[in-house]
């Protein structure tokens, strides 16, 4: 057990490039018959540490002239300078994630409790999900699910991201992907992980880098114009994700087996694996289309349209 703040650390479940999260217990909470857990969220303590993102300098091979010199120092100064910025870069993604999950009242999202920016290292609190993740449930379906229990269990997340999309400005979620999707016990499934997600046209929290715009987010279930135009920031790119994930719930398989084939728009469609799905693998297969600009209009409208397709 790991104290931090009021909070006592059990046991880790779950990992990312960008933080831990852990099964967690207020102090309150310790001699209660039926405790309440909380998920607490910590970023990696070397993300915040410029020191590590130092780009080491080439090792000079004779002696520098002064002018080589003073040429030498104002390079390391910039790469100092680029490091700093990398480090308050992941800071302000870890308290813009907080700052959005405070403003998202949704059944279907998970919520935030509390946070603190000024312990070491910073963490946020929300609910502790009692359930199981999809990347786990697909596992005992090598061979897909029923259009019928795909939606159903998709539900909740195509309603959540629908809600997401309709703030104003639009929230873009950005990393959706079976192992950000928890299913409770109750089977309402719970949209997580919020560490990429931007407001609509705020584009200071694309780059890492200064200006530099870099693809964030989970290949496989990314759309092509995330890693061809990363400054693009569309909700048609969150439908892509949620097309991917349903192609892998009713098919068993990815829904793209190399990057070649996602740059290349040669995806294999849900009505060349499974014909037998009909109008519900159109609809699927219309998410994932490689121009954005052919995807439904919205999130709710492809809902919409599964649900129609299984009427």
């Amino acid at each position: 057990v790991i104290p931090m703040g009021p909070y006592i650390l059990l046991n880790r479940v779950g990992a990312g490039g960008f933080g831990e999260v852990y099964r967690a217990i207020h102090i309150s909470q310790l001699f209660v018959r039926d405790p309440i857990f909380v998920a607490i969220k910590t970023i990696l303590p070397h993300l915040l540490d410029s020191s590590s993102h130092l780009e080491k300098p080439s090792t000079p091979t004779k002696k520098r002239t002064p002018d080589e010199e003073k040429v030498a120092l104002e390079q390391q100064k910039e790469r100092e300078k680029r490091a700093k910025v990398t480090a308050e870069s992941f800071f302000k993604r870890f308290k813009l994630e907080a700052a959005l999950l405070w403003e998202l009242d949704h059944p279907n999202i998970v919520k935030l409790i509390s946070y603190e920016f000024n312990w070491d290292p910073p963490y946020i609190v929300m609910e502790f999900i009692d359930g199981e993740s999809l990347d786990r449930i697909l596992e005992r379906y090598p061979d897909g699910m029923s259009p019928v229990e795909a939606l159903a269990t998709l539900e909740g997340g195509l309603t959540a991201i629908a809600f997401v999309h309709g703030q104003d400005p639009t929230i873009i979620h950005k990393d959706l992907k079976p192992s950000n999707l928890m299913i409770r016990t109750n089977k309402e499934m719970v949209v997580m992980d919020f560490g990429i997600a931007n407001r609509q046209g705020d584009d200071r929290l694309t780059s890492m880098n200064d200006g530099v715009f870099e693809p964030v987010g989970s290949p496989h279930y990314m759309a092509i114009e995330r890693i061809q135009e990363p400054e693009l920031q569309l909700a048609a790119s969150d439908q892509f994700s949620l097309g991917a994930i349903l192609f892998e719930m009713v098919t068993g398989k990815p829904s793209f087996s190399s990057g070649s084939d996602l740059y290349n728009g040669k995806l294999p469609k849900v009505m060349e694996v499974k014909p037998e799905l009909g109008r519900f693998g159109e609809v699927i297969d219309r998410m994932r289309s490689h121009n954005y600009e052919d995807r439904f209009e919205s999130v709710a409208a492809a809902h919409e349209a599964l649900k129609q397709a299984l009427a």
